[in-house]
């Protein structure tokens, strides 16, 4: 995707974001699972990190790839993953390390912190083992409990599968 395409998918995000200042909606978007006032939405096509989340903030304001705060919202999101996904694969959330300085954030501004609170790295993860790992994926592990849990830091190019996570 050229960057006149990215940046227009940003903007109309924006237009649609705002277009009714102070609005809320009690409801989540047709198709959207609803849960402790946030709002899930699985989709099953492949982009890069970025062009994922442009995509989710196209769906208003306050949507984001997921941030995945408990581990409660980590199995619900596991769950509705695998319910949804037709081709297994890992799938793409909002954690990204954006300056490359091992400072890890969630896009919705949610506070990550490695020393404390929930998170679910992979065992020796992250590793930067791949020049440029900077964004985070929740990995697929076939036929077990730990698919869509566990976290890994990959190349934001990657193209994946992707969770979008609205605040009502």
């Amino acid at each position: 995707m050229g960057f006149v395409t990215k940046f227009s998918l940003y903007l109309l995000g924006i237009l649609v974001s705002s277009s009714i200042p102070g609005a809320k909606t009690s409801s989540c978007p047709r198709d959207w699972m609803q849960n402790q006032g946030n709002c899930y939405a699985y989709f099953d096509f492949k982009m890069s990190w970025e062009d994922a989340e442009i995509e989710c903030q196209s769906y208003g304001r306050g949507t984001h790839l997921a941030s995945i705060l408990t581990e409660k919202e980590a199995a619900l999101v596991a769950k509705h993953i695998a319910t949804y996904q037709k081709n297994p694969s890992n799938v793409w959330i909002g954690l990204q390390d954006p300056r490359q300085n091992g400072r890890w954030r969630w896009p919705d501004g949610s506070v990550y912190k490695f020393d404390e609170g929930y998170k679910s790295w992979y065992p020796t993860t992250p590793d930067d083992w791949a020049p440029y790992e900077h964004c985070v994926e929740l990995l697929y592990f076939p036929e077990t409990v730990y698919s869509f849990v566990k976290w890994n830091d990959r190349n934001c190019n990657q193209l994946n599968s992707y969770i979008c996570k609205k605040k009502l």
